[in-house]
């Protein structure tokens, strides 16, 4: 196991000098959190999609160190208000999946592990949906 972590470090030393700025990203996005579930992965994410428990919210986020958080706006975050959320997502053991069939550019943080909460995200185009889903595969598949 030694050897294996030794090894996921150096890939996330050579990602990090290579692209430096793939692994963060900063901007607006719509979320609404979904209920946490206990039960398995894939019966999660169809329980929690009809199981919202908040309405759709525009919030300015940060992915920064494979931890992903938010501030009510882009000014409270230069201003250097504390973020809206008491604890960041660690996005390790998160899955990310784009929802083709939203229409406002939907993806999904689901984890893999139960008792955790599902977010439901939206990005104000597809090309930002496409980047930010983009990005957290590569920081969800770093921390694995």
């Amino acid at each position: 196991i030694q050897v294996g972590a030794s090894a996921q470090r150096r890939q996330e030393q050579q990602l990090r000098q290579e692209h430096p700025n793939e692994l963060e990203m900063r901007g607006v996005l719509s979320k609404r959190a979904l209920a946490v579930d206990a039960s398995g992965p894939a019966s999660r994410l169809r329980s929690a999609a009809r199981a919202v428990t908040s309405e759709w919210r525009e919030r300015y986020f940060v992915l920064k160190d494979a931890h992903l958080q938010y501030w009510r706006s882009q000014a409270d975050y230069e201003a250097g208000k504390a973020a809206a959320m008491d604890n960041p997502i660690n996005l390790r053991g998160f899955e990310v999946a784009v929802d083709m069939s939203d229409p406002k550019w939907g993806f999904t943080l689901t984890p893999l592990e139960p008792g955790q909460r599902a977010w439901a995200l939206r990005a104000p185009t597809e090309a930002d949906r496409l980047e930010w889903a983009r990005r957290l595969v590569i920081v969800t598949l770093m921390n694995t």
